[in-house]
């Protein structure tokens, strides 16, 4: 039997029929297999998104601080000129052509605009 088993290739039939049958049944240990590969692989993949945001993030906070730095120097300026009696209408003028207070709104809504949303979506998200 092994002869003709081998010359016909059938050495391997009641193999291959089982392989086929496990094949088409899905198991609970399969299935939660699946979605512990499935949930591993999204938090890698978080983890890939948060390590090539990093240079992104220092330079939000640089622009960030750069920017705050001059606003609240200039709010502190105009603030002792008028404590002293001095007039602000140069700095009051400078701050807005320059649009200061725009542009530092703009930031603190970027910088932490993100995180509000995030939050948000996240809590939408859960079941």
């Amino acid at each position: 039997m092994s002869i003709f088993g081998k010359i016909f290739g059938a050495d391997n039939i009641i193999e291959k029929g089982l392989d086929l049958i496990d094949g088409f049944v899905y198991s609970g240990e399969e299935k939660a297999e699946d979605r512990r590969k499935y949930e591993w692989q999204k938090v890698q993949s978080k983890v890939e998104l948060l390590k090539a945001y990093a240079p992104f993030k220092v330079a939000q906070r640089f622009l960030a601080i750069l920017f705050a730095t001059t606003y609240i120097a200039c709010f502190v300026l105009v603030l002792i000129m008028n404590f002293f009696g001095k007039t602000t209408n140069d700095v009051m003028e400078i701050m807005a052509t320059f649009r200061i207070g725009l542009i530092m709104l703009t930031i603190v809504g970027f910088y932490f605009g993100g995180g509000v949303v995030d939050s948000i979506r996240r809590k939408t998200e859960q079941p």
